[in-house]
């Protein structure tokens, strides 16, 4: 039997967050990190084991929460006999700056971003990122994937998109036309 359980970016977090909401938040409390945990056990509840699969993936923001909790995901549903495979459909991002579109001006550098995002949830961080030196000012690096899927320890299938339109903003110059 397969379990499909796909992943989106509706908590806003990356699903990586435990945290109550401050001023560091916008007060918004951000618990990603929870809402896995608790599908996870749920499903184990309700007799996923031995002899089920799970794909456990997401696409963009998604895909990069999968990405971030696949290996955890692995652990504690293969203890109970399931076989667990990620799928990252979008989960590619680059250090790169605005492209020059007339709105990219005003967007914020992709390590900027997740470097605050990082800071403000305090993420636990997976211990390959951790064994690899991801940590401290670095920690950002274990949200890219170039830097995080290699260390991945659970097999995954990734699809990286070139027309990720939030990505887009930032890798493509401006062709004199507006959208």
């Amino acid at each position: 039997m397969l379990t499909l359980l796909p992943t989106a970016a509706l908590q806003s977090d990356l699903w990586m967050g435990d945290v109550p909401a401050s001023n560091a938040t916008f007060g918004f409390a951000f618990r990603g990190r929870r809402i896995v945990a608790a599908v996870i056990q749920s499903l184990l509840q309700m007799g996923m084991g031995a002899g089920h699969r799970m794909l456990f993936g997401g696409c963009s923001a998604g895909a990069i929460g999968a990405m971030i909790n696949l290996d955890s995901v692995a652990a504690v549903a293969g203890s109970a006999g399931v076989e667990v495979r990620g799928f990252l459909d979008a989960a590619a991002l680059a250090d790169v700056y605005s492209s020059g579109w007339p709105w990219s001006a005003s967007l914020v550098p992709l390590q900027t971003l997740v470097s605050k995002l990082v800071q403000n949830l305090q993420p636990l961080l997976p211990p390959a990122c951790v064994a690899a030196g991801y940590s401290g000012h670095s920690a950002w690096k274990c949200f890219y994937s170039f830097f995080r899927m290699p260390l991945l320890a659970t097999p995954f299938f990734a699809n990286v998109v070139q027309y990720d339109d939030f990505f887009l903003q930032y890798v493509t110059p401006p062709t004199g036309r507006h959208m």
